[in-house]
């Protein structure tokens, strides 16, 4: 009775450990799929879409590229553009690009501007004056007044906090002036890194400096490039300069600026007649192509034609015997 009472209890005991073993196992399935979901929660929420690239990198990232952006204004840029440019003659394109504000820059080209009407009409002035003089007067007068030079190298900051009688740089306008071509101007998103490109259609364009660049606070940049035309008649150049933050070692596009100018490419009357030349040979070609396809033509007719004269020509007479 005492065995039988051990087996029982040992058989029931059995029967729980395999109860009990059950939803242990189930509990270890379920534990393994939430590990598996928690890890891929993780490597998904290591990045975010930003909004200011299009593109999914780290919170921190987009974070500084907002902050970059935020910091983003409006500068001053100017650029030259050889009008007419002649085809397959290189001209240099320089585009300076300056982070001060649009405004202080406008101020210090109209005070430019004025500055230079003032000496124009003081020269214009003293040499109305001598002219109206006699030869002594105005030798003495040239002698005592002498002609005013015009001054463009230094303007004072009188509408800043900065030292009294500080040399400012030149603006992009009065840097690109000198340089041949006319003068274009537009205001540009600036930032502390940017980028340039040059881009036109009937053109070989190179770059003479690097596409990005760095531009100091209230400091200013420029650009250069050998364009060389390769067709005649009116064409278009677009500048385009782009806003760049860095983070991470990497640079991301943070809003630009786009401009286009007409160009008309002129071509010389020597390259017209060299033109001329370069496509004789191809008229000759085609001639000598119709000249031939004429004279198989010709040879062709002929020799239907002494054909059919052979076939209706009479028998000739019979042979005679005496």
């Amino acid at each position: 009775m005492n065995k039988r009472t051990a087996l029982a209890a040992a058989i029931s005991c059995l029967c729980l450990l395999s109860c009990d073993a059950r939803p242990a196992e189930n509990t270890s399935a379920a534990v393994g799929y939430d590990e598996n979901a928690s890890l891929g929660n993780v490597s998904s929420a290591g990045t975010i879409f930003c909004d200011v690239v299009d593109r999914r990198i780290s919170k921190e990232d987009c974070d500084d590229l907002k902050a970059i952006k935020g910091e983003v204004s409006q500068g001053a840029a100017a650029f030259n553009v050889p009008d007419p440019m002649q085809r397959g003659k290189s001209a240099s394109i320089h585009l300076v690009v300056d982070r001060r504000s649009a405004e202080a820059i406008a101020a210090l080209d109209a005070a430019r501007a004025a500055n230079d009407a003032d000496n124009q009409a003081d020269t214009n002035s003293d040499a109305a004056e001598n002219a109206a003089a006699g030869p002594d007067q105005a030798e003495g007068n040239e002698a005592a007044n002498p002609p005013r030079k015009i001054m463009h190298a230094r303007f004072h900051r009188s509408h800043t906090n900065g030292p009294p009688g500080e040399t400012l740089p030149p603006t992009p306008k009065q840097q690109v002036a000198p340089l041949p071509g006319r003068t274009e101007t537009f205001v540009p998103s600036v930032g502390r890194f940017m980028s340039a490109d040059l881009v036109g259609k009937g053109f070989t364009i190179v770059p003479v400096t690097p596409r990005s660049q760095e531009i100091p606070p209230g400091g200013q940049t420029s650009w250069e490039w050998s364009v060389t035309p390769l067709e005649g008649g009116p064409h278009s150049l677009t500048l385009k300069t782009v806003v760049e933050g860095e983070v991470g070692g990497k640079r991301y596009a943070l809003g630009g600026t786009e401009t286009t100018r007409k160009v008309e490419v002129r071509v010389t009357t020597i390259d017209r007649i060299a033109d001329t030349l370069d496509g004789v040979p191809a008229w000759l070609k085609r001639f000598a192509a119709i000249v031939a396809g004429l004279s198989a033509l010709i040879g062709a007719i002929w020799g239907l034609r002494r054909a059919l004269k052979g076939q209706s020509a009479p028998a000739g007479d019979p042979p005679h015997h005496p």
